[in-house]
């Protein structure tokens, strides 16, 4: 069995450090209460496994809202029951933007991500006086 080199073993340290820290991370914001957020054209699969894994961490429980027939399609592709969500039926990407945003301004959720929308339209929702 070949043995690792000091590089390797700095790697692997570096790793466990790292998971530590974040079990550490993760215990913190557990003090806290769970936070909503409104995710602006949500229909995209890694966007919606990043909020099922916040839900089951228990840092966030978000509000879906895009085309919910594709955000339910995406959920049954990667195995995610589509009910730990609440999801707003919104086809279009930049009124779902806005729609995301009225939410965390109406107190509704408290944090706002972008989905599967460019970032100029996702901060032009942001920017948007009305």
């Amino acid at each position: 069995m070949p043995v690792p080199r000091y590089g390797q073993l700095l790697m692997i340290q570096k790793e466990r450090d790292m998971s530590k820290n974040f079990s550490e991370l993760l215990k913190k914001v557990n003090e806290f209460p769970i936070k909503k957020l409104s995710v602006a054209a949500a229909n995209d699969d890694e966007v919606i496994e990043a909020a099922a894994i916040a839900h089951e961490k228990k840092i966030a429980d978000s509000i879906l809202v895009g085309d919910k027939d594709q955000i339910e399609s995406i959920c049954k592709d990667i195995k995610v029951d589509p009910s730990i969500f609440e999801i707003v039926d919104i086809k279009d990407p930049i009124e779902a933007a806005h729609e995301a945003v009225r939410i965390v301004h109406d107190g509704e959720a408290d944090m706002y991500m972008k989905g599967l929308l460019s970032t100029k339209d996702f901060l032009k929702s942001i920017l948007d006086k009305e």
